[in-house]
């Protein structure tokens, strides 16, 4: 198996070094295919600046980069690598923000622009982390009048606490589908043939329903432990065995014969110590 993923890592480095002009001498840098602009969709790996107004701007994010303010990411290191413009985001905006203290701002249009990627983006779907379709839909069922939460906070401060919980920033998340379409309408409703066009998503749409399946798999008792603790973590700090159990051996009585299988949970974004054991699923 190691001899596999090795084996396929090489080719999807040759891949890669083979689309950017890399891995010997060719066009790197020339563009002699004849491309004049870049065209992106895609998620937060691809965006370059949707949601860089406010507070986000003022201190200075708007990308989804790990090293710096000034980091690019891949769609610029590609349109550089073949002499294009870099793609402006063509959508901005943050216009429901439920966090106290935090500035956003109106969405804004700018269909010149070709970088359509937008930070938790999904492939079809509206409801995704942090996104404003989830906001709109959790403020509406704790009883918030429909349109923007942030418009309605005050007058119903429950529904307003229960959206920001889910996702109180309130990022547009405009779908893939959604991207192209706009493009399409943008640009007269063809492709020119010299456009090098990026597409880069599917990862939102793995975590939220990855979620679902732990939610259901929970529900049903196939999980192991059954649930997590809720409202802030009492468990920060160093996990003691006290504290800890240790994986589950093996099933309950009710469960003998089935099948057992172990998910690894991240303690990344959930520092508590009930996820640092592992996950089992019995089936």
């Amino acid at each position: 198996m190691k001899k596999w993923i090795r084996a396929l890592t090489a080719v999807a480095a040759s891949v890669v070094l083979a689309s950017c002009g890399g891995g010997g001498g060719g066009v790197a840098g020339s563009n002699s295919v004849g491309f004049t602009q870049m065209v992106v969709f895609g998620d937060s790996l691809s965006d370059i600046g949707t949601y860089k107004v406010g507070t986000i701007a003022a201190v200075g994010g708007g990308k989804w980069t790990v090293n710096s303010p000034t980091a690019k990411n891949w769609t610029e290191l590609i349109a550089a690598q073949y002499k294009l413009p870099t793609p402006c985001p063509a959508q901005t905006g943050l216009p429901s923000v439920l966090f106290t203290g935090f500035v956003g701002a109106p969405v804004t249009n700018f269909p010149d622009c070709r970088n359509y990627a937008q930070g938790s983006s999904r492939v079809t779907s509206l409801y995704s982390p942090s996104s404003l379709g989830v906001q709109e839909a959790v403020y509406q069922a704790y009883g918030g009048p429909a349109g923007l939460p942030a418009a309605t906070a005050a007058a119903n401060p429950t529904a307003a606490q229960a959206a920001a919980s889910a996702a109180g920033l309130g990022l547009m998340a405009v779908p893939v589908v959604t991207q192209m379409n706009t493009h399409l309408s943008n640009v007269g409703g063809s492709y020119t043939g010299k456009e090098l066009v990026a597409v880069l998503a599917g990862g939102n749409d793995f975590f939220m329903n990855f979620n679902g399946v732990v939610r259901r798999l929970a529900a049903t008792g196939r999980l192991w432990p059954p649930s997590l603790p809720a409202g802030p973590p009492p468990y920060r700090g160093k996990c003691s065995r006290a504290v800890c159990p240790p994986p589950m051996l093996r099933p309950p009585p009710q469960w003998q014969g089935w099948r057992r299988r172990r998910l690894s949970w991240s303690t990344t974004s959930r520092p508590w110590c009930w996820p640092r054991a592992p996950l089992t699923l019995w089936w």
